[in-house]
């Protein structure tokens, strides 16, 4: 909703060792210049479809977490060529709580049980954000209905979920997997909705079984 590429760079570093990585903001968010106004999931999903094509990364292996997930389903909805293997990290937002208050309160029960590393992290990235932003970002993305996109992915999709992620219901992240024609759901003991930052080693591990030549 409004967290920038750092959250990421433990995995990141874990992944650099066998494959060249790349980290992006989406448009507004971190580093990356954006319009005053909020895009809406179809405005995000462009930017990195776009990118792909600039950079002649297509095919290359996705990791995205939270409301990343809807900008790449959304992304496979109009442009899906352009996608190889994915990975969803706590893919949002649950169909059954799509309210400020109830995703509020479910990341307020989320605090404790991440990284204490986590923390500073996203209260940078939300301040350099802006709360306008945020707000109208949140708004599109509560409105989007993601659940009607996973059946475009037609690459090899993993969706992890941590354990103790109350963002993200098992019910939930079941239903993100089930539609995904080349899908599998995998559930990390112990983990928050962070996972890429508070399982690194474990996500790497998981990622590093998409890339090419990678034994099963």
């Amino acid at each position: 909703m409004g967290c920038a590429h750092r959250s990421f760079l433990p995995l990141a570093r874990r992944l650099g060792a066998v494959a060249r990585v790349a980290t992006i903001d989406l448009p507004g968010l971190g580093g990356t210049l954006g319009p005053r106004s909020a895009l809406d999931a179809r405005g995000l999903s462009s930017a990195p479809a776009d990118w792909l094509r600039r950079t002649g990364r297509e095919g290359a292996v996705l990791v995205v977490s939270s409301a990343g997930c809807q900008v790449v389903a959304d992304l496979a909805s109009h442009t899906g060529g352009l996608l190889g293997p994915v990975v969803f990290l706590g893919p949002t937002v649950d169909r059954s709580a799509r309210s400020a208050i109830r995703q509020l309160r479910r990341l307020l029960l989320d605090i404790p049980r991440e990284r204490l590393s986590l923390i500073p992290l996203v209260a940078a990235d939300y301040l350099r954000c802006g709360p306008r932003r945020i707000a109208g970002t949140a708004r599109c993305l509560l409105a989007d209905d993601v659940e009607h996109k996973p059946h475009h992915l037609r690459t090899a999709t993993v969706v992890i979920r941590g354990e103790r992620d109350p963002l993200v219901p098992r019910a939930w992240a079941r239903e993100v997997a089930a539609p995904l024609p080349r899908g599998r759901l995998v559930e990390l003991c112990g983990a928050g909705h962070a996972v890429h930052h508070g399982a690194p080693e474990a996500v790497a591990l998981l990622v590093r079984a998409l890339f090419p030549g990678a034994r099963a």
